[in-house]
């Protein structure tokens, strides 16, 4: 369980560099650094909360579930936005199951 946690922080860290640099290129002299961490810092969460819940047994559900968890925990990041960052919200379903698929591939590689 400690690997897949620290795995979901290292995924949804890249991922948050990411969604920044899409943010920056969408926006260069709008967003301040605030907003970027804050960015970033979703994309971390997201990370945690995914490894944290455990492994899926199924590829399906792990897309299913990565999918419902990145719309939530985006949800919250788009909600301070004042409903302004539609773009990042509907990245963060993507992100969460890129980051499921992830880890679930790394449990099946681990032999788990």
């Amino acid at each position: 369980m400690k690997k897949r946690i620290i795995s979901g922080l290292i995924i949804g860290a890249l991922l948050g560099l990411l969604c920044i640099g899409g943010a920056y290129l969408r926006n260069p002299n709008g967003n301040d650094s605030v907003f970027l961490f804050s960015l970033w810092y979703n994309r971390v969460l997201m990370g945690l909360i995914i490894a944290i819940l455990g492994r899926t047994k199924t590829y399906k559900f792990a897309i299913i579930r990565g999918l419902v968890l990145g719309g939530l925990i985006s949800y919250a990041f788009y909600v301070t936005t004042n409903y302004q960052d539609l773009i990042s919200f509907l990245a963060g379903f993507l992100y969460g199951v890129i980051i499921d698929l992830s880890l679930y591939r790394l449990d099946k590689k681990r032999g788990l």
